[in-house]
């Protein structure tokens, strides 16, 4: 038998829900749980809620991202790097969440998926010392 992973819950829940009415998709959520609680998988609760935010977020063309920055950032930079992340991901819109790391003493490191941008000074430092040794 086939394991049922979180992933696998939330596709489900989301194939259910997709394109139903609020009333509707209240009483499949409703029956969704309590199946959980019946297969005694409430502890997926968590990981099936997240995942389902991620599809609704891949839907709607929602990326999201995670900033790490030395302070937070101003509502300006914020703004550039949506606009440009945009662009580049080709996406509707884009969820920054910043984590702030005062180990960085300039610049950004943007994550998202299995991609890492870093634009911090450190790790330009570092792309310059790779070209001139290489």
């Amino acid at each position: 038998m086939k394991k049922i992973t979180p992933t696998t819950l939330a596709e489900l829940l989301f194939t259910e829900t997709h394109e139903k009415s609020e009333a509707e998709s209240q009483k499949i959520v409703k029956s969704f749980v309590a199946l959980l609680a019946k297969k005694r998988m409430l502890e997926k609760g968590n990981l099936v809620v997240e995942a389902y935010r991620q599809l609704i977020q891949q839907e709607k063309g929602i990326v999201e991202v995670t900033a790490t920055v030395h302070e937070h950032m101003s509502t300006h930079t914020k703004d550039t790097v949506t606009t440009i992340l945009k662009k580049e991901l080709h996406a509707k819109d884009i969820l920054i969440n910043e984590k702030i790391d005062h180990s960085i003493l300039g610049g950004i490191k943007i994550k998202y998926g299995d991609i890492v941008i870093d634009s911090t000074l450190l790790g330009r430092l570092k792309q310059m010392k790779a070209t001139l040794f290489k």
